[in-house]
């Protein structure tokens, strides 16, 4: 597992976009935050936060925001 905070916004687009992705957190908002989606749209919002967007297998839209605590990806 990869911290994204520990990545630029072209790193991390490189390692994720296009591919099944894995993203865990234990964030106080959604503690046990641990889903699976492919990424099909990674950008920067104006606080300068990278958002990550995509789909689930069950086709759930979704974005996940870089500031979420302790935020970690891997590919599947």
């Amino acid at each position: 597992m990869e911290l994204v905070k520990n990545l630029s916004f072209n790193e991390l687009y490189k390692k994720i976009f296009g591919k099944n992705v894995r993203f865990i957190s234990d964030c106080k908002f959604f503690p046990n935050f641990d889903i699976i989606m492919k990424v099909n749209d990674i950008s920067i919002a104006k606080n300068n936060e990278i958002l990550i967007k995509g789909k689930t297998k069950s086709n759930k839209a979704l974005s996940i925001g870089s500031n979420m605590h302790n935020l970690q990806f891997e590919i599947v």
